[in-house]
């Protein structure tokens, strides 16, 4: 039996010419592609379980004067956003860069990735922090010369 998502929050809502029952309706009409295969919250529950997760060591590089700040993290693609957001709304997250930042502006920086690690499936969340933390001493040795924040 097919639950009809109009029909599944009439009672939360006000639905009587409101927008979110236009939209409702709209959905379950089929109107709007991306909620055409609506999947139950157990299928996108398993599918975020079941994704691969890739940690790795990166660099955030100014390139007006070539510092590093290096980082390590489990979550790359994480970090990844959060360096984006940061940019375009011109807030540092970094306390190390907020000078410079100030100075120059976000868009002085760029994130580069220096090597990505991926989840092995029998790893634990603190097994695959340690192999990341490893992964970055080896890179602050290697990066031994240049200048870093």
């Amino acid at each position: 039996m097919r639950t009809f998502i109009y029909e599944k929050y009439r009672r939360r809502y006000s639905l009587n010419y409101s927008v979110t029952s236009l939209y409702l309706w709209a959905i379950e009409g089929g109107s709007v592609d991306r909620m055409k295969d609506i999947q139950s919250k157990k299928e996108l529950r398993e599918a975020y379980m079941e994704r691969e997760i890739i940690g790795g060591v990166f660099v955030i590089v100014n390139t007006l004067n070539n510092k590093l700040l290096l980082e390590a993290t489990t979550d790359l693609r994480g970090a990844k956003n959060r360096f984006a957001f940061s940019q375009k709304t011109g807030s540092c997250t970094h306390m190390k860069l907020q000078d410079d930042w100030s100075k120059h502006g976000g868009d002085q920086f760029a994130l580069e990735v220096l090597e990505e690690l991926v989840r092995g499936d029998s790893q634990t969340q603190d097994e695959f922090k340690a192999d990341v933390s490893l992964l970055k001493e080896i890179w602050l040795e290697k990066l031994s010369d240049r200048e870093l924040y």
